[in-house]
């Protein structure tokens, strides 16, 4: 997936789910009641903290890591995510 898919799945409301080192992660732009959207990010086993989230689709790209890599860098290498 590349950097401008993955922003035009964000930006669109879609929830994104893939694997990585044996651990399932999600993506999913959203707002709560009275409050300007953000971009979600989660290890999938802990969906109900919702992670660490993220203004605007730059601050996800520059600031999302997993083990120290982007987020945007890892998606690039994966096939197998789930967009809905």
């Amino acid at each position: 997936m590349t950097k401008k898919q993955l922003e035009n799945f964000v930006m669109r409301n879609s929830n994104i789910d893939f694997n990585y080192n044996g651990k399932r992660y999600g993506i999913e732009r959203m707002a709560k009641t009275g409050e300007e959207a953000r971009i979600f990010f989660w290890e999938s086993n802990n969906k109900e903290t919702l992670g660490n989230s993220y203004s605007d689709f730059k601050d996800f790209a520059q600031n999302a890591k997993i083990d120290g890599k982007s987020v945007v860098e890892i998606l690039y290498d994966i096939d197998d995510a789930d967009v809905f």
